[in-house]
């Protein structure tokens, strides 16, 4: 079950602050009394801190004798800020107006993501990250690990994405209309309002079409080889993924990722970098990778020969599991 790290007030990097922000956080493993074998795992746009045990994104990557050894390593996921999955974000409750901040939720940064991380950290006791891991928006906290900390990350591995994040502001107009189509949306704050049964349809249905094109269905056509039993799937996955989510956490995290940025800097990452990337992925394909892993003083990019597309890295895991305990288990001078 998540934990949940508190801070009494974290100031943003756009301006203004959130007071009595939330994270909340799983843990598998133990840390070693020197504070420096924690892995930090940074989840994608949609999901959230359970990334290993019984159902996690990850599963089958963290745990004993896993890609991610928890006899070895101490791994940390946390649920970012403005996600709905714990922490606080647009859903959350506004200590100034005791409703949920809605659209009027702060512009929160990757690095505000990170530095809210960095305290989690702290209160862990960790004194140095043996490696943080990012899958997809995750990626980006990653590189951003790497620049604002480098004396904090021993390693670093992005997987299917890439040092600036992807959209525009018609991408921003195109995600709300859906839920802006819905009776009872009102401008985002609809919370509590006869329209919430609405909303939810409609996120039952982006995340349906989600899914399809990230490579899932094809992924569970895999599996299952009956479209219908797919069909079934794909309703059901996402059911149960639109009671944990929020339109307005969709909408904050595509701003975020949107201003996020570091591609002229990363000749200054010092760590070493393991480049994951899907060979079937149109979101981040194998071709972003080069000129990001030439400037890098030591970095090794390993491409998944998968159909599953961006999907790839959680239903193919098996494919890129040695590389990352390899990566992960070898000193780097």
């Amino acid at each position: 079950m998540p934990e949940n790290f508190n801070i009494d007030e974290l100031d943003l990097e756009l301006g203004g602050r959130l007071q009595n922000a939330d994270l909340a956080y799983e843990t598998w493993g133990r840390l070693n009394p020197s504070g420096d074998n924690a892995i930090l795992v940074c989840h994608g746009y949609t999901e959230g801190c359970h990334a290993g045990g019984e159902g996690g994104w990850w599963q089958g990557l963290i745990g004993s004798g896993c890609a991610m050894d928890t006899d070895k390593f101490f791994v940390v996921c946390s649920n970012m800020l403005g996600s709905a999955r714990g922490s606080t974000g647009p859903k959350s409750i506004s200590p100034e107006t005791g409703k949920p901040y809605g659209p009027d939720f702060p512009d929160v940064t990757v690095g505000d993501m990170v530095n809210a991380q960095a305290l989690l950290t702290e209160h862990l006791g960790i004194r140095e990250l043996a490696a943080v891991v990012g899958y997809s928006f995750g990626g980006h906290l990653t590189f951003e690990w790497a620049m604002s900390r480098p004396e904090k990350v021993e390693r670093i591995i992005p997987v299917a994405s890439a040092p600036k994040g992807r959209g525009d502001a018609q991408v921003l107009v195109d995600l709300e209309k859906p839920f802006a189509a819905r009776k009872g949306w009102n401008g985002g704050h609809f919370y509590g309002g006869e329209g919430e049964g609405e909303i939810r349809d409609a996120m039952v249905a982006f995340r349906i079409d989600m899914n399809r094109e990230l490579g899932v269905a094809d992924a569970f056509m895999e599996d299952l080889n009956d479209a219908a039993k797919v069909e079934q799937a794909l309703d059901d996955e996402a059911q149960t993924w639109a009671d944990q989510c929020d339109p307005n956490s969709l909408i904050a995290l595509r701003k975020t990722a949107m201003r996020f940025d570091v591609t002229d800097k990363v000749a200054k990452i010092t760590a070493p970098m393991l480049y994951i990337l899907s060979r079937s992925d149109t979101l981040y394909p194998p071709d972003v990778a080069p000129p990001i892993v030439e400037k890098v003083n030591q970095a090794t990019t390993f491409i998944i020969d998968s159909d599953d597309g961006h999907a790839a890295p959680e239903t193919d895991w098996e494919k890129m599991a040695d590389v990352l305990r390899d990566f992960l288990e070898t000193e780097h001078g």
